[in-house]
Order: structure tokens, then sequence, then C-alpha cells
């Protein structure tokens, strides 16, 4: 237990000395820099613990100052869907929020552009269902009618069950196979 705490204090030390040798390039890399793994960094938003969660939301604060265009569509994305995503929700709020500040018109212009793409897409869903669902009476008529002679074919006296068998396979054969084409 005592070479963990030592080995966490030097481990700090060394951070703390990297972060007073070579401050002015780390501030620049951060700044500028980041915005290459944005896609990691917005992944990382679920993270469990609440200090992480505040770390990586202020970085991206500081990402969103310098380059707003990187940063606004997947906050603003992240911002609007609550489900599942308690804690990321949270984050992407908190840049929006900042983003909003900073660049009121792109933060209303990507909004308008996401609220419309999810639209679409709402519109894409309903005429999913709207083909499905004719599809589902189309083949439940089609089912009725392929009983209906099949009973048809049942009742006939004049026909041995041989007959009778053949001509309802023939007839369920034709009816599916106008549904296949």
């Amino acid at each position: 237990m005592f070479e963990g705490t030592i080995g966490t204090v030097v481990a700090t030390l060394r951070i703390v000395r990297l972060l007073v040798r070579h401050s002015d390039s780390l501030h620049a890399l951060i700044d500028a820099e980041m915005r290459h793994i944005l896609p990691q960094l917005f992944a990382r938003l679920n993270h469990p613990v609440a200090a992480v969660r505040d770390t990586l939301c202020a970085l991206l604060e500081r990402v969103a100052a310098l380059a707003p265009h990187a940063v606004c569509f997947p906050a603003i994305v992240g911002a609007t869907q609550l489900i599942d995503r308690s804690l990321m929700y949270e984050c992407c709020r908190r840049v929006v929020a900042r983003l909003e500040s900073l660049y009121p018109e792109l933060v209303a212009d990507v909004s308008d552009f996401v609220k419309e793409l999810q639209r679409i897409n709402m519109l894409s869903e309903e005429r999913w269902t709207f083909v499905l669902s004719n599809l589902d009476h189309e083949m439940s008529r089609r089912i009725a009618q392929i009983e209906a002679e099949k009973a048809k074919t049942l009742a006939n006296d004049y026909l041995t069950d041989e007959e009778k068998e053949v001509i309802v396979k023939e007839k369920t054969r034709i009816l599916y196979a106008m549904v296949s084409i």
C-alpha cells in the first residue's frame, strides 16, 4: 500500500513538472489539436465518474470557444437525445450553453438543422409503417382468399381426396406467387 501511494505521488509530481515546463505548448495543444479527437471525447461523456465528465466538459467548452464548427453539431445532437444518455446529456447541455453565449446564430442554425433531420427521419419511419401495414392487410386478404378456395375445393364431392389435395396446393402456390412478384 505504501508503494502505491509513493507511485501516485511520483506520477503526480511528474505531471506537474510537465505542466510547469511545457505549459505554453500544452496550452496550444489542448486548444488547437483536441478537435481532432472530438468523437472520442464525446464518447467518454458517459463516464461514471463525475470528475472525469467535468474535465471533459471543460475541455470541450475550451475547444468550442476556438472551433465552434467542430463541436456544435455533436453537442446539439447529444443535448437533444435524452433517452439512455443522462450523463452525456448534461455535459452536452453545458457545451451548448457555452456555445450559445458565444455563437448564438450558429447554435440556432444547427439546432434547426438537427430538428429538420429528425423530422425527415420520422417521415421515413412513417412511410415504412404505411408500407408494412398495407402489406399486412394484403397478406391477410390473400390468406382469407386461400382459405375460401380451400374450403370450396374440399366441399366438392366429385373430386377424390388426392385430387383435392393437388388442387389446394396448386391454388395456394398461385396465390402466394402473386405476392412475391
